[in-house]
């Protein structure tokens, strides 16, 4: 099987003849720059629009029973359905690839990964909340939690939000990871930086253009806190090349924001977690949930590979891979 994956010590000493090659495949498609943000650019507007346009129109379904709840889910779904599409055309041609060069190759390893992701955030959730109960940070009430499993109407709005959730993941996965930082990571190793400036520079370009995203969404604080949070997914995808871990990762925060309760029409949701102390409070307990989730991303790469390295496909285009 072909060697994908170079390990932190001889990242230095790669060979420079790749990056003449890179030079000369990379002279026939766009730049690495315009393939990195152009479906951004493009996508990003549309949804913003349409969950703008949608919201009115979602609330007064989601008041009309069940029904209208199922139409307001199924018309979420559609503002990240229809740019995942999107982007993905664009990204195939401009960069005249394929799925599996933006880490969507699905197979079993890749399902196995996106399982392990899940289990892993849920476990430095579940290891920071703890943490923060005990602290006093975090006022847990897990009677209720039985509220969220019971069949009917609730339990079906836990799903259909879990999918709009996962739909939400795999559209930033694949822009904000996939596209734009492997093509700023490409990019700037072909114009001469080694793989860990050109990764380290893409990595932060594109932390910080995941946290923008969210601003005109969810304000400057969630914007800020986004940055922070995207460092587990950004590592899961350098470590692997693939998106599968990176989705896992962010798939399994779902339950943090489920725990936190809310309104969804007629259904309101109980809050079994919620944070009583102070914006320091709930900024240790993030450390702590990072933390954990950026060591355990870390050992499943160990055990998975045997080694902890940056996957090549990350930064090499695929003329250039070893």
């Amino acid at each position: 099987m072909p060697r994908e994956r170079d390990s932190w010590l001889s990242l230095e000493t790669l060979d420079r003849t790749t990056v003449a090659n890179h030079l000369l495949e990379d002279s026939g498609r766009f730049r690495a720059g315009v393939r990195a943000v152009l479906p951004a650019a493009i996508t990003v507007p549309g949804i913003l629009l349409a969950l703008a346009v949608l919201s009115p129109v979602t609330d007064r379904l989601a008041g009309d029973g069940a029904v209208g709840v199922g139409a307001s889910l199924v018309a979420n779904w559609l503002a990240y359905l229809l740019p995942i599409a999107i982007a993905l055309w664009i990204a195939v041609r401009l960069d005249r690839g394929s799925l599996a060069r933006f880490g969507l190759d699905v197979d079993r390893q890749w399902a196995g990964n996106f399982g392990a992701g899940a289990v892993i955030s849920l476990s430095a959730i579940a290891i920071s909340i703890g943490y923060g109960a005990a602290r006093g940070y975090y006022t847990v009430s897990p009677e209720l939690l039985p509220e969220l499993l019971a069949p009917g109407i609730v339990f079906g709005v836990v799903v259909g939000l879990a999918a709009f959730f996962l739909l939400q993941n795999v559209y930033e996965e694949l822009v904000f990871r996939g596209v734009m930082l492997q093509n700023f990571a490409e990019g700037l190793f072909a114009r001469g930086m080694s793989p860990v400036w050109a990764v380290g520079g893409a990595t932060g370009a594109s932390l910080l253009l995941f946290g923008l995203f969210h601003l005109p969404l969810r304000g400057g604080f969630v914007a800020a806190y986004s940055v922070l949070v995207g460092i587990p997914f950004a590592l899961a995808y350098l470590v692997t090349g693939r998106l599968g871990l990176a989705i896992g990762v962010h798939f399994g925060r779902f339950p943090i924001e489920l725990l936190m309760g809310g309104a969804f029409g007629p259904v309101e949701l109980p809050t079994v977690v919620e944070m009583t102390g102070s914006g320091a409070g709930m900024l240790e307990t993030t450390a702590v949930q990072l933390g954990g989730t950026c060591l355990l991303v870390l050992l499943w790469a160990l055990l998975v590979d045997g080694e902890i390295g940056l996957a090549e496909r990350v930064y090499l285009p695929s003329s250039d891979r070893a």
